[in-house]
This record gives structure tokens, sequence and C-alpha cells, in this order.
């Protein structure tokens, strides 16, 4: 048995996501350069790695929740 399968739309949202990605990897050096005097690398990375977390686990959305279960 041979399926065919239909050609999809362009996903606009994979699309999106890869733009936002690009954007804000860009401002990691502004970032760095407008956090106050006396912040170590450490901390902006960390910072960092939390905020990008916390917006990931938002954007899941039901497959963290289906993860969860």
């Amino acid at each position: 048995m041979i399926i065919e399968s239909t050609p999809k739309a362009p996903n606009r949202t994979g699309r999106l996501a890869v733009l936002a990605a690009a954007t804000l990897w860009g401002t990691t050096g502004t970032a760095a350069t407008l956090a106050p005097v006396g912040s170590s690398p450490l901390a902006i990375g960390a910072a960092a790695m939390g905020l990008g977390g916390l917006l990931l686990f938002l954007t899941a959305g039901t497959t963290v929740e289906m993860a969860c279960l």
C-alpha cells in the first residue's frame, strides 16, 4: 500500500521562532553593556539562561503538561 503525503503550507511559526531567536541572540552584548557596573559575566549569563528557560517553559504550553503526567 502506497501512502502519498499532501504538501503542507509553509510553517510561519517556525520561521518566526528562528527570527526571534536570532534577534535575542544579538542582544546579548547590549545586555552586558547596559548591565550595572560590576556585574560579572556569570551573573549576566545566569540571568539570560533563567529568562530563556522561563520563556521556553511558557511557550511550550501543553507539551510541558503532557510530559509532566
